[in-house]
Formats: C-alpha cells, structure tokens, sequence
C-alpha cells in the first residue's frame, strides 16, 4: 500500500496550471471545462494525475500507459488485468490517493462546525453513543472519525451511495498509547466480508481514513510537490 497528498491551497500560476492540463487525457480535459470553480478544475485535475502517477509507478509503466475505465456505480478503475487497485479524495486544501494491490479505499473531510443529529440520522446507535461519549470537542472529533471510516469503506466496496450508511458499523479497536486510532467493518462472521479501517491526522483540520481488506497499512502518507505531476 501506497498513500500520497498533494497541497493545493496555493495558487498556481498559468505556465504551471498548463503543464499538468496537457498530461490530462482529452476526455478528462472536457469533463474538467464543464467545472465553474477554478478550484474545483485544480483538485480534479491534481486527483486524475496523481492517481495516475501512483499507478504508473506500481505497475512500472508510464503514465501515459495507465487507462481508467468506470464500474456501473461511478468508481474508476485501472483497464486491464493488472491488480493495481487506487481510490482518491480531496477536501479543502488537499487531494489524497492511496494505492494497494486489492480494493481500497480513501477519504478525507476538513473538519468545521457540524450538527451531530446529523449522526442520529445516519450512524447506527453505537456509533452515535461513541460520538457522545466526549466532550464537545471530543464529539466533533469523533463524528469526523466515524464519517470518514464510513466513506472509506463505502468507497472501497465501489458501489456507491446505494449503500445506506446505517446498513454497517464501525467497530473501534482498542487503542494504544500513540497508535493511530483503528476500526473495522464486519458485515457478518465470514472473514471475507471484513473490511479494516486505519484513521490518519495529516493535518489538525482534516481526517483521513483508508479502508483495506488486510492490516498492512501504510505508517504515514506521504506529501509530494504538485509541480512533480508535471514531470
């Protein structure tokens, strides 16, 4: 497994903006102009490139080689036989792309102020019994852990939305004294169906959360330059 971040809070300037538009495919580059925001076009475009950077390099080919293709439910993969499996996020000021070789997936949310009856709503009762479990500012914490384990899974799995939220439950692993905090998802008692879950603080306003089928998580994710994605 394989966890990149790139930064895109700073401006870039056109002669950049243009070396990574030209390595995007003409399909990406016509769904990218229908974007309003130029913000939205730059974290679009950084999660096309990186992705397909970190493929490149764990299938030892280039990047012009790498070719997506969408399942029935939205979610790119790799064409071909390969197993090379990836999943990206953006939030904010950041894009995160995690790379392994069976299904993944990655989600990042910047943290603010949130109505946690959202949780009522969505969480099962043990999930949202552990969000109240703190103080307030434990609770927002918290809420975000749960949020992001979910998405990460739900992403993982490939399918979407048409999972309902409350359909599954993150169970929270006993935590030692500075180990990153983990989970997993048990849909039933067949180890097949166990989905393990690893929470990352990349930064004090963000979440991250990778969603694996083993245990081999990656320590840290690893920031890159976003001029690297021009090269």
């Amino acid at each position: 497994m394989k966890v990149n971040s790139v930064y895109v809070g700073a401006s870039i300037d056109v002669i950049a903006f243009e070396a990574l538009w030209v390595r995007l495919s003409k399909e990406k580059q016509e769904r990218l102009k229908k974007f309003k925001r130029q913000q939205d076009i730059i974290r679009s475009l950084v999660a096309d490139l990186l992705a397909r950077m970190m493929c490149a390099e764990a299938m030892c080919c280039s990047m012009e080689d790498v070719e997506f293709e969408y399942n029935e439910f939205g979610k790119p993969l790799v064409s071909g036989d390969t197993p090379c499996y990836f999943n990206v996020s953006h939030s904010g000021d950041w894009v995160v792309c995690a790379v392994d070789s069976d299904a993944i997936g990655i989600d990042i949310e910047q943290k603010g102020n949130i109505d946690l009856e959202i949780a009522r709503r969505f969480f099962t009762s043990q999930e949202y019994r552990y969000i109240w479990g703190g103080d307030p500012v434990t609770r927002i914490d918290r809420f975000y852990e749960i949020w992001t384990f979910k998405e990460s899974y739900i992403k993982a799995v490939g399918k979407g939305l048409t999972i309902p939220l409350q359909s599954f439950e993150v169970e929270i692993a006993q935590q030692e004294y500075g180990e990153s905090l983990r989970a997993r998802i048990s849909k039933n008692s067949s180890s097949a169906n166990v989905w393990f879950l690893k929470q990352y603080n990349m930064n004090a306003d963000y979440k991250v959360a990778i969603c694996a089928k083993e245990q081999l998580f990656t320590q840290t994710i690893h920031n890159i330059n976003i001029n690297r994605l021009s090269l």
